[in-house]
């Protein structure tokens, strides 16, 4: 990940399961959105949007490259995206790995009412089997609102407990108080030491974040 050095140095890159987990409005999906700008530079990107929709978007993706329009289409024409994740099997057959999939968000995945949990983790076994066929998977995620304020730890990903047994790399941002700036903890890390606060994050054209520092 070119814009999040330090991030890829303590964890190797991107590659199995990640997720970023935390509280609303915090920074999640433009985190996610990165990434996958990121990635999108060397590989097929599937994308399975709940929460904001293709125009908005679109809009942060003109904000980042300051209204430059060749340069938005050069950084989207590797990225699929969809409104809709029951189209998946016909769409990975379409897009064969190595590829990325990002789900945003895994608690708005297609789920029976009143085995919601059941569902959910059904949804991250099948996700996971992914990485065997060779693709990545980023999963978005809310945190329990008991943690909301608390200290960043695997146990607080919403509605599912799979997520701490499925993860490769456990993300979650902290709000700091300052819409403009959040703390980035790894609270998972299978293939890699480093687990804690990592560097603080600021915005950078609204819609990037940039890295302030790194473990001593």
């Amino acid at each position: 990940l070119t814009s999040l050095p330090n991030l890829t140095r303590e964890t190797g890159g991107l590659y199995g399961m990640w997720v970023i987990g935390g509280m609303p409005k915090v920074g999640k999906s433009t985190l996610a959105w990165q990434v996958t700008l990121d990635v999108a530079r060397k590989m097929p990107v599937l994308y399975y949007d709940f929460e904001n929709g293709f125009a908005v978007l679109m809009d942060r993706t003109s904000s980042i490259f300051q209204g430059d329009t060749d340069a938005v289409r050069r950084a989207v024409e590797n990225i699929f995206y969809f409104e809709n994740i029951r189209s998946l099997d016909s769409d990975l057959a379409a897009i064969p790995a190595p590829a990325l999939v990002v789900i945003d968000s895994i608690q708005k995945l297609p789920a029976n009412i009143q085995y919601h949990r059941v569902g959910l983790d059904r949804w991250l076994h099948r996700l996971e089997a992914l990485k065997k066929r060779g693709y990545t998977v980023l999963i978005v995620s809310e945190i329990g609102r008991a943690m909301y304020g608390g200290d960043a730890y695997i146990g607080a990903y919403k509605e599912t407990g799979e997520i701490e047994y499925t993860a490769d790399t456990g993300l979650q941002l902290i709000d700091t108080g300052n819409p403009e700036r959040a703390e980035l903890h790894i609270v998972a890390n299978r293939h890699h030491r480093y687990r804690g606060m990592l560097t603080q994050l600021i915005r950078r054209r609204e819609w990037l974040w940039r890295e302030l520092g790194g473990p001593e």
